[in-house]
């Protein structure tokens, strides 16, 4: 085995349950990107060149094994037409969910990536980061998981209760 390995060689590895050369470092780095790199949490958001940038940035100050591209828990629910506020630096804030009726579930379509809500802002930063790396570092997109998306959906408390009250719909929704 190489004495140093690339983060890519390293992360394959791990997949072939082999031992690297050294523990695999992944820390989750956000908004903190955002710092580093000098911009607002805002703009980290919400333009994928300056996403992906911020990235690389923490990237080659703290030389972990793999770059982060993920902004915040509201990605999804966007795209499906949840409304947030971005404030200049934090991370947006649901303010609207799209399924306060849970009647209009049926009227709900898979987003389209490239044009829904800020998805295209993550196709930007991966490819970003991708032109800046290549094959040599694992980008790893980071999407809200099912429960965290139905609660951006639907509302957290709203939610919440109908995981209680009316699970079919939880269900429905998570499906």
């Amino acid at each position: 085995m190489n004495n140093k390995l690339t983060p890519r060689e390293r992360f394959g590895l791990l997949l072939i349950d082999e031992v690297p050369d050294r523990v695999v470092t992944y820390p989750l780095i956000t908004s903190h990107a955002a710092a580093i790199m000098g911009c607002t949490v805002a703009e980290y958001c919400t333009n994928g060149i300056t996403l992906g940038n911020a990235q690389m940035e923490a990237w080659r100050l703290y030389n972990h094994d793999a770059i982060s591209i993920f902004t915040d828990v509201g990605l999804i629910a966007e795209a499906f037409g949840s409304h947030y506020a971005i404030p200049e630096n934090d991370v947006p804030i649901l303010t609207e969910p799209c399924l306060k009726d849970t009647a209009k579930m049926d009227v709900l379509t898979i987003p389209e990536p490239e044009n829904s809500g800020r998805l295209p802002v993550y196709l930007d930063a991966i490819d970003c980061c991708y032109r800046a790396v290549g094959d040599l570092v694992p980008i790893i997109a980071f999407i809200p998981a099912p429960f965290t998306t139905a609660a951006q959906l639907r509302g957290i408390s709203h939610f919440l209760k109908d995981t209680i009250r009316t699970p079919e719909i939880a269900h429905s929704l998570l499906n």
